[in-house]
This record gives structure tokens, sequence and C-alpha cells, in this order.
């Protein structure tokens, strides 16, 4: 009961439901906005069985009115694809916004990927958890390593000393209080 009342509320905020398929026919969006779109996207899009179950209904009943919702999904549901057309629209009336978006993602995404390419320091800090790794890891096959997997980060918080403190207090501990020059560039970067 709560779920049609919802439905209905929202779905009076739409023009008729003839007017709504005009302007999903012709993407009229002086009638459906982005807000009014998602609204008929969300109440007023019928489902196979209802559209099935609709037409069994209108056979037996044709002259009795459908209440509000069904009166919509009615109208919506005899558009063809219907559903496809207004997932597109929805993704040519948000692209821009999205694609602002996905934009300055990227343009942060590379930024950092520049710092790291061009700093000097972090290779050296990398160097510290590349030994402190090699140390703790010391007498195994894993103890003589290379290099690591980005991965491999992660895993530091889960190394803890008899006070609770993780290992990278002590990296951060030894890079910064024990090589300030390099530390100092570091942060300069």
């Amino acid at each position: 009961p709560q779920i049609v009342v919802g439905k209905e509320a929202s779905l009076k905020k739409l023009p008729e439901p003839s007017e709504v398929a005009r302007a999903l026919n012709e993407l009229d969006d002086s009638v459906l906005d982005m807000e009014l779109l998602q609204v008929v996207k969300d109440n007023a899009c019928p489902t196979p069985p209802q559209m099935k179950e609709m037409d069994e209904i209108r056979q037996k009943n044709p002259n009795v009115p459908f209440a509000l919702p069904e009166s919509f999904m009615w109208v919506i549901g005899k558009m063809p694809a219907y559903q496809q057309r207004i997932d597109c629209w929805c993704f040519a009336m948000s692209y821009k916004e999205q694609h602002a978006s996905y934009h300055t993602a990227l343009t942060d995404f590379l930024q950092v990927v520049e710092c790291f390419q061009e700093s000097e320091m972090l290779p050296c800090l990398l160097g510290i958890i590349l030994a402190v790794g090699n140390f703790l890891n010391g007498g195994t096959n894993r103890g003589q390593a290379d290099g690591f997997d980005i991965e491999s980060l992660a895993k530091l918080e889960g190394i803890k000393d008899a006070t609770g403190k993780d290992i990278r207090h002590f990296i951060f501990d030894l890079f910064l209080n024990r090589m300030n020059e390099q530390s100092s560039q570091f942060m300069e970067e």
C-alpha cells in the first residue's frame, strides 16, 4: 500500500499520460526534465508481466478506467522500445555532467601519475618499504625481493608492534626523522 501511494504521489507531478508519451516519443525536454524523466523511469514503466496482466484486465473490462499508475504504465507500455528510449535519453541528458565528473577525476589521476613519475624521492621511500619488507621476510624465499606489487602497500597496516602501531609508523618515522633532507624534498615535490 505505501509503495502504491508513493508511486501515485510521484506520478501526480507529471503531465497527462498521453503528454508524457508524446514527450518520450519526441524527446521533448521542455515537458520532461531529468527529474521527471527519472519519475517516469522509476514509476511508470511496466515490466512484461505487468503489461500482460494489464492487457488481460483491459480485455475483460474495456470500459473500466485504470488507476493513475496503471494509466501511465498502459500508455508508456504501448510505446515501442520505451525502456531503451528512456535509458538512452537519461544518458544523453546526464552526459555533460558525467563527462565533467570523469574529466575532473581523470585530470586528478594524471596529476598523481605525473607526480609519481617526476618525483626523485618517491623511489627512496619505496626503497625503505622494500628494505623493511626484506628484513621482516629474512630467512624466507621472499626475503630478498627486488620489488613489490603496489597491492602490498595495503598489507602494511596488518603488521603491528607490541603497542598496536602498524609498520607504517616505523617506516615514516625512519623516513621523516632520520632522512630529513630526502623527506623535505619529498614534501616539496
